[in-house]
């Protein structure tokens, strides 16, 4: 991302072992944080992960009922997959059994 200049170029300088020690040095840090907050982090991190995975199924249904639903906008699209279905019907079913996973811990 350095050389791209997306965030800046000191982030990209190497050390002797050919690791951006910047980089490396923030995230050492950011861990260390991390680990000292763990139990309002992880918390964080619980809520964040059921609301993606909610959205995961969202989208999921989503893709199975598009095809039936709105017809004229599944045949404009430029890509299909025939086995759409199975993925999105796998995504669902993983989805929706992580969240329980979740919800139940």
């Amino acid at each position: 991302m350095a050389k791209d200049r997306i965030v800046p170029e000191k982030l990209a300088q190497l050390n002797k072992f050919g690791v951006p020690k910047w980089t490396l040095i923030i995230n050492t840090v950011m861990a260390i944080i991390i680990i000292l907050l763990a139990k309002q982090f992880m918390t964080a991190v619980m809520m964040i992960n059921m609301a993606v995975l909610l959205i995961y199924i969202s989208i999921s249904i989503s893709t199975l009922i598009l095809p039936y639903k709105r017809p004229e906008i599944y045949k404009k699209a430029k890509f299909k997959f025939k086995g759409l279905w199975i993925v999105a019907l796998f995504g669902m079913l993983s989805s929706a059994l992580f969240f329980g996973y979740y919800f139940k811990a």
